[in-house]
């Protein structure tokens, strides 16, 4: 085989992340092997902070300048309107709930597409999508966060009205994001002044996990935090060549172990005892994503909305979010169904993405 017809084969090939979780499911369902059980904590406080920061600081901010209006509208607007319609249909079609059925929307509202970005990124497609795309994963990640925290909390039994979940809200939201900038801006203030590599890859790791810890231990978002922390120091920071290597290398090396863990971590049984449940969410998510693709007022191109309607990819983040909510309400069948329909989103979404981009054009836009 020629490079050029073997360059051409491994253009077909899913990323990386989905061909680690399908391994990992894959050795999940081996008879007899240990099971892996994946802690919340574990995902949400060791991987998550230091992969939204690195997503955050390779953000082309003037790639999303230009798709600013769409990126807001679907990481607020859109958060809500996936849960309202994920959990209304859930509830009527599935048979779930409200409680139920509006925690399983709330933990699937947060977008993942890492391995989505990575494609359109590689496939030499347009800077505003790839932006559109990762900067509506990295704000809805903080907003979506926010609102499972508070429908957690209403499913577990706390008394909330509307002005107590708006006050909620503001709190988890608002101090995230305030402990973020102010630890964003002083580690900006620090890579500044030197050049010294080991300092800068020290001060931007501490940045990442201590915004993440601050504003935890205040009891704001962590993920919003890091959000913005990222961002702020992605605006604001100057670091050489070396650092951003390395953090290259050490997303790289969490996505690796933790795109493997969710797979082996799948709760087989559980998964296959909500089948019907797992492929009829996965249904009624498809449903939400595409309406939020043509939501009117985005401003984007129809090719856009297409691989913007796929690219929704649920990952990690859905992932530690059901792993939570199982953690505080035993015997739920949420979790599995949740868990069971990222796995899907992983390999059916992630899958088709890379053939999407070529079918698409968009490679040539």
């Amino acid at each position: 085989m020629t490079r050029e017809r073997l360059s051409r084969a491994v253009a077909w090939l899913p990323p990386y992340q989905v061909l680690l979780a399908a391994l990992g499911i894959a050795v999940g369902f081996v008879p007899g092997l240990p099971r892996l059980h994946l802690h919340s904590d574990v995902i949400l406080a060791v991987f998550v902070p230091p992969l939204v920061f690195e997503a955050a600081l390779n953000l082309d901010l003037r790639a999303l300048a230009s798709v600013i209006r769409p990126v807001v509208l679907l990481a607020t607007l859109g958060v809500a309107i996936t849960i309202a319609l994920v959990g209304g249909l859930a509830h009527y079609l599935l048979g779930l709930d409200w409680p139920a059925s509006l925690l399983l929307a709330a933990i699937l509202s947060p977008t993942d597409p890492i391995a989505v970005v990575a494609v359109v990124r590689r496939s030499g497609a347009p800077a505003g999508l790839a932006a559109l795309l990762e900067g509506e994963s990295l704000f809805n990640d903080g907003v979506g966060v926010v609102a499972f925290s508070i429908v957690l909390g209403a499913v577990a039994g706390a008394n909330l009205t509307p002005i107590g979940i708006a006050g909620e809200f503001l709190l988890l939201a608002l101090v995230g994001g305030a402990v973020g900038a102010a630890i964003g801006l002083t580690g900006a203030a620090v890579v500044r002044r030197t050049e010294f590599v080991p300092l800068e890859v020290l001060v931007t790791t501490l940045v990442a996990y201590g915004s993440y810890l601050t504003a935890g231990a205040l009891g704001a978002s962590g993920v919003m935090a890091v959000v913005v922390a990222g961002v702020v120091m992605a605006r604001v920071g100057i670091w050489g060549p070396h650092t951003e290597r390395w953090w290259a290398r050490f997303a790289i090396l969490l996505n690796v172990v933790l795109f493997t863990a969710i797979g082996i971590g799948l709760p087989g049984a559980s998964v296959v005892a909500a089948v019907g449940a797992v492929a009829g969410g996965f249904a009624i998510l498809l449903a939400a994503r595409l309406l939020l693709a043509y939501l009117p007022g985005l401003g984007i191109a129809n090719r856009w909305r297409q691989l913007l309607w796929w690219g929704g990819v649920r990952g990690a983040l859905s992932v530690a979010l059901a792993l939570a909510a199982s953690e505080r309400l035993a015997g739920s069948r949420v979790p599995a169904i949740a868990y069971g329909i990222v796995a899907v989103s992983l390999l059916l979404q992630g899958t088709v993405v890379r053939p999407a981009v070529r079918l698409l054009r968009l490679h040539r836009a």
